[in-house]
């Protein structure tokens, strides 16, 4: 049985590489992905961009769709704003969220498009809340402003909303206090959280639920979920970024998607809906999401940006700007093989870290400068792989 082409060793500078085996031509295979565990759709392709598999056709809007059965006195089926390219896509999406999966995507819907016009201003003034009206600062937030916001958040309303939820699961809404209701609908009303952040979350919560809840007997060759049922476990093992948002009204954005679904989703689900876990999922995503795009392969910077997702095993390669592997989204898994022509070797020798580029393509075109700079902006860090470097002495003047 032949060895497996790459291990996973420590790093002294990026904490891990993964590490060829044994020498791999070009073309060699190396990893397909499951299913992404996070994701969200950009609201202005909601319509075009099938939910399960992520097929675009430039512009044609799918119309295959949940059809939930009609509630109480309503005579038109609720809707997820979910579309699908295939009745096949749909119902495969349908049996892996499972009945609390649909009714969650359902809530998130509500929510969005109860809430639609009261979107804060560009800017940076947001619609008063039910608390007042109030500035958001401009810049990133910090870590420290980060974990004050949450903070306030439960303190002011997290924390008794959970209680209360619970409370109305065991003994019926009927026995709240006019107060307590008056309180839970406090926080459904809480400021408009778009419709992408809703989705982000929902996807996330479902994951950690599923991945807490499901017998690990239960899951077959035929499931989307890892053999060992612990996908949240390679979402925790992911490198974080703790400053994930890039402006306050995106903090704002989630702390009021977590108060208006703690409102109102299914009670089971109340124990996965917390700030740990909506910040795990926010600083695993920062340094680890793949962008959806409509190419087969990442696309370009010019590609239309559909959206973002969460694929855990696919965040194991470490960045090069002359990279050694080639990826490719295939629907909603992404495949990873050897380049077939990265710099200009055939293929990749024993003990050489392999590597893809974070840039999609543009680091072909893109000075050191300018790759430097995209990818401190996007990822973090400054690039010192050996493309960086060599560029870098190509560029110092001799005295």
């Amino acid at each position: 049985m032949a060895s497996p082409p790459f291990v996973i060793l420590p790093h002294p500078l990026k904490g891990r590489a993964a590490t060829a085996t044994r020498d791999l031509p070009p073309g060699s295979p190396l990893l397909t992905t499951s299913p992404c565990s996070v994701y969200t759709i950009q609201p202005e392709f909601r319509r075009e961009v099938c939910a399960r598999c992520f097929a675009y056709d430039r512009g044609v809007e799918w119309k295959v769709r949940v059809e939930l059965p009609p509630e109480g006195k309503l005579k038109q089926s609720p809707t997820l704003g979910l579309v699908f390219c295939s009745e096949v896509c749909r119902d495969g999406w349908v049996h892996r969220q499972g009945a609390i999966g649909l009714q969650a995507w359902k809530t998130a819907w509500e929510v969005g498009s109860r809430q639609k016009g009261k979107r804060s201003s560009s800017n940076g003034s947001v619609e008063p809340s039910v608390d007042g009206a109030e500035t958001v600062p401009d810049g990133r937030p910090s870590f420290k402003q980060i974990d004050r916001a949450w903070t306030a958040a439960e303190d002011t309303l997290g924390k008794r909303v959970r209680e209360l939820r619970m409370r109305e699961s065991s003994e019926g809404a009927a026995q709240l206090a006019k107060s307590e209701r008056k309180l839970l609908q406090r926080a459904k009303d809480s400021k408009a959280p778009s419709i992408e952040t809703l989705w982000a979350v929902v996807s996330g919560i479902l994951t950690h639920y599923w991945t807490h809840n499901t017998p690990v007997e239960v899951v077959d060759e035929k499931s989307d979920l890892p053999a060992d049922n612990d996908e949240w476990t390679e979402i925790m093992r992911l490198k974080h970024h703790h400053t994930p948002f890039a402006s306050h009204e995106e903090l704002q954005d989630y702390i009021s998607a977590y108060l208006c679904l703690l409102a109102q989703l299914p009670v089971a689900l109340v124990p996965s809906l917390t700030p740990e876990v909506i910040q795990t999922l926010q600083n695993a995503a920062a340094h680890n999401s793949f962008s959806i795009r409509p190419a087969l392969n990442s696309g370009a910077y010019n590609a239309e940006y559909l959206g973002w997702g969460l694929w855990t095993m696919g965040s194991i390669w470490n960045h090069s700007c002359a990279p050694n592997i080639a990826k490719a989204r295939v629907r909603d898994r992404w495949v990873f093989v050897v380049d077939r022509d990265a710099n200009g070797k055939a293929g990749v020798r024993a003990g050489e870290e392999l590597c893809i580029s974070y840039l999609g393509g543009d680091e072909k075109e893109l000075g050191v400068a300018e790759r430097r700079k995209r990818l401190q902006d996007a990822w973090g860090f400054e690039c010192q792989c050996d493309a960086c470097i060599r560029d870098m002495r190509g560029m110092s003047v001799p005295e």
